[in-house]
């Protein structure tokens, strides 16, 4: 019996290795034969003299480093005017809302000699907030597909700087909120819980944006084929048309005259690259 066992477990992975390579009658071992024959031709031409030959013509060639497509990243420094809402919601009891806010965002950019063409994905506000106890008013706002055409003035391989204007979609928001409180003299669930009253306004509107930018070519790569570049833009960005506040549940509009962004400053970099 022990002999049986033996040769059971000597002969196991003999069996095991069968039922694991392909038949020669099967796709999977048609795969398996083409995968070999792509990577043994693929490395006899990696290694023969005439793709070095080609590499090394390609990679000589003159580029233009007034022309690139860049992956970008971003922070703004947002100044809003908020002197008339301030003046209401401290008489109220309230703290102010800073005039500073921040906001980060990411989005591309593709420069053909004098042309920029800025597209933004999305800049997303960070909170900006007042207090009065435990009760908050909170303040946010974005832009989502911004888009900016700029112009060169310079042309340079180093430095660029360029007016801008463009367009986006801009949204703002308002929120009230106060802490949940417990009804003291609850008789059954549906009393348990006094209604807290918070409220939540939006705006969302066609914008405008314009101003001042300037590039800095910081590192090249890769024979100038890809570049790091730092950027700064300076400028406004405001509403098209009067910017007007309503809840979900209502179209009532409320003005605040709140204004966002009525001078702004971004700092970012670009990771460019070229043909």
């Amino acid at each position: 019996m022990k002999s049986i066992c033996l040769l059971l477990v000597m002969t196991l992975p003999f069996f095991t290795m069968a039922q694991n390579s392909p038949s020669k009658d099967s796709a999977a071992y048609y795969r398996c034969e083409l995968a070999k024959l792509w990577h043994k031709y693929r490395d006899s031409m990696l290694r023969s003299e005439e793709y070095a030959s080609l590499n090394a013509k390609l990679n000589n060639l003159p580029v233009d480093k007034r022309k690139y497509v860049s992956f970008n990243m971003f922070a703004d420094v947002v100044h809003n005017d908020y002197s008339k809402f301030n003046q209401s919601i401290t008489a109220a009891g309230f703290t102010e809302l800073e005039p500073i806010s921040f906001r980060f965002g990411c989005g591309i950019t593709v420069k053909s000699k004098r042309n920029i063409h800025d597209i933004g994905f999305f800049s997303v506000g960070l909170k900006n907030q007042a207090q009065r106890g435990n009760e908050t008013i909170k303040s946010f706002f974005s832009n989502v597909m911004q888009y900016d055409y700029g112009f060169d003035l310079l042309q340079s391989n180093a430095v660029s700087i360029y007016p801008y204007a463009g367009l986006s979609i801009r949204a703002s928001m308002l929120r009230y909120e106060q802490p949940m409180q417990i009804n003291p003299g609850t008789t059954n669930i549906s009393d348990l819980v006094i209604p807290n009253g918070s409220a939540y306004l939006s705006s969302t509107k066609i914008g405008y944006q314009a101003g001042l930018g300037i590039d800095v070519t910081v590192s090249n790569f890769n024979n100038s084929r890809g570049s790091v570049i730092l950027f700064a833009k300076g400028g406004t960005n405001g509403p098209i048309g009067r910017e007007r506040y309503k809840t979900n549940d209502s179209d009532i509009t409320y003005n605040y005259d709140i204004r966002h962004a009525d001078w702004m400053i971004t700092f970012g970099i670009k990771f460019a690259g070229r043909d």
